[in-house]
């Protein structure tokens, strides 16, 4: 069952506002691409996708600037007075719509809009009216333009607009606008979190809590609260990796708890392959030998990772647990990446498994059915 504190972090996208259902596809496609999972392709995302889709770069709406120093391809923020509005012939529906703006200082900047409908630059910018713009500049013929400015609004709304903008990886049939008010709802429509960190190492390692460090890259204060290395992606970062070791930790005690053979430790065998041996093991190689006996004798399932160098002895080790399996009566199987490898171990190993009494054999997916029936044979007889 899931925890109530995280139903909210699963509602549906689809129940916030603006967002219909070619939003809802188009955001299937950006929060899930991959889709690994056959029940996603019937199950639209979830505000924890959003939560979690995060930003790549900022906008800086805090200044406002004048439009004498601007220049061209600058994102600039100006506040300017509506000066008159030109829209086109009705006889020449391709030529735009525009708006001629000054700013305090007289500077001119003209507002450009394609296919106006319903007289909506005159709703949002009636003559008279004081603006705050925010958008991309552009010179055409030596005028300072603006087409389809990303914000238009009302000078008392200034401490809403004049802050850092979050900007987000897209796909087709999503906008920047879009998102960021899907987001900006998804924000209202969660519940803080448990924390889970210890809060001595938080406070040493100056991280917010994890709800707080998601409300922070989605409206970031400074331009490094969304960088890599910065303290809050780096906060994520670690929960992520901390996840993900516990998870392969509890999968590890799930499986270590199941049963198994019991395969008791072989004194006499060891002796017979290490006789065998050009060389004594190390102390480092002993203790590894000991470690998987005590596994392999406790009746449950032994998950070991034997890491070492090229050369290092790994192989020896493998050999030496296979041999125990079969002194007790058991098959052992040795599983290389390649057919290649296989053989190399295959010819390394044949001459100690036949001098101490044990058949080994090669199994390749190379091989065809009748050779491999063979060998099957050879290791059940």
């Amino acid at each position: 069952m899931r925890p109530s504190e995280l139903n909210p972090w699963f509602t549906p996208v689809s129940s916030l506002k603006y967002v219909g259902p070619a939003t809802t596809e188009a955001l299937l496609r950006l929060l899930r691409p991959t889709r690994e999972i056959e029940e996603t392709l019937t199950r639209e995302p979830v505000l924890r996708d959003l939560m979690l889709h995060l930003p790549v770069s900022v906008l800086d709406r805090r200044i406002v600037t004048v439009v004498g120093a601007i220049k061209a391809g600058d994102y600039a923020t100006v506040e300017v007075e509506i000066i008159e509005h030109v829209p086109p012939p009705r006889v020449k529906r391709k030529i735009p719509y525009r708006v001629v703006t000054q700013d305090v200082a007289g500077n001119v900047l003209i507002l450009i809009f394609f296919h106006v409908k319903d007289n909506y630059p005159l709703r949002m910018m009636p003559v008279g009216a004081r603006r705050i713009i925010c958008g991309t500049v552009e010179m055409r013929d030596g005028q300072p333009t603006m087409t389809h400015p990303d914000i238009i609004a009302p000078v008392e709304k200034a401490m809403q607009v004049l802050k850092l903008a979050p900007i987000y990886p897209l796909t087709a049939g999503l906008s920047q606008r879009l998102l960021f008010k899907a987001i900006e709802q998804a924000l209202t429509h969660i519940k803080a979190l448990p924390e889970w960190l210890d809060e001595a190492f938080r406070r040493e390692q100056k991280f917010l809590s994890f709800t707080q460090s998601i409300q922070r890259l989605h409206a970031p204060v400074e331009e490094q609260d969304i960088l890599p290395q910065g303290p809050i992606r780096s906060r994520l970062a670690y929960d992520e990796l901390l996840a993900s070791q516990l998870a392969l930790a509890l999968a590890r005690r799930l499986n270590q708890r199941q049963k198994s053979y019991v395969v008791k430790h072989d004194s006499a065998v060891e002796k017979r392959w290490k006789a065998l041996l050009p060389f004594t093991l190390t102390a480092g190689q002993q203790a590894v030998l000991k470690d998987i006996a005590t596994d392999m004798a406790g009746g449950h399932r032994m998950v070991r990772l034997l890491q070492g160098d090229v050369g290092s002895g790994k192989t020896i080790l493998a050999f030496a647990a296979m041999a125990q399996v079969v002194a007790e009566g058991f098959q052992a199987c040795l599983m290389a990446p390649t057919d290649l490898l296989a053989r190399q171990h295959m010819e390394t190993l044949s001459p100690l498994a036949e001098q101490i009494g044990m058949r080994i054999g090669l199994l390749s997916g190379k091989m065809k059915k009748p050779e491999q029936e063979k060998i099957r044979a050879k290791m059940r007889a």
